[in-house]
């Protein structure tokens, strides 16, 4: 079930309002069904093309993907398993000015977030009910695993759509 407004910070729902279904792991499985042909095709000439000064590189926006996904994964386990200490935020523009990616081909990136995103489908198909309603707090909110189950499929979403219509 989609999180409700009282169940993650505003900006969550941005993210949260992409997504059509309700069904969680269905929402992240069929992310992956529509995204991977695109990814698996993208043109080598554009995977280090920025749109504009100052914007990521296709293979920066695609590992910022993966790495937001494992940080969004630790956040709702460490949430699920009790876990009350405040979880910290990330610097996305921090992690892409240090990801080598420069060093990387676009494929060595679709190919690392494909294990990534089956192990996202096997952590949330396996949390239970109970699992999925539980508080906690992430970059200084109040979420529950739930919704970051649907911030993580939705901020995914966001980027394929900024991948393919601007690069």
């Amino acid at each position: 079930m989609k999180p409700n407004q009282t169940d993650c910070p505003p900006y969550y729902h941005n993210y949260i309002n992409l997504i059509s279904t309700d069904n969680l792991v269905e929402a992240l499985e069929n992310n992956m069904k529509e995204t991977m042909p695109y990814l698996k095709s993208f043109p080598i000439e554009k995977e280090n093309k920025r749109y504009a000064a100052g914007k990521w590189t296709p293979k920066q926006l695609l590992l910022h993907v993966v790495d937001g996904e494992r940080i969004f994964n630790y956040r709702a386990l460490s949430i699920a398993r009790g876990d009350q200490q405040s979880l910290q935020s990330f610097e996305e523009d921090l992690y892409a000015s240090n990801d080598e990616s420069d060093n990387r081909s676009f494929q060595s990136i679709v190919e690392e977030f494909v294990p990534v995103r089956l192990s996202t489908i096997s952590l949330f198909k396996n949390f239970t009910e109970n699992q999925l309603s539980k508080l906690g707090v992430a970059n200084n909110y109040k979420t529950t695993v739930n919704a970051i189950g649907f911030f993580t499929v939705g901020h995914a979403m966001h980027h394929f759509t900024v991948l393919k219509e601007r690069y």
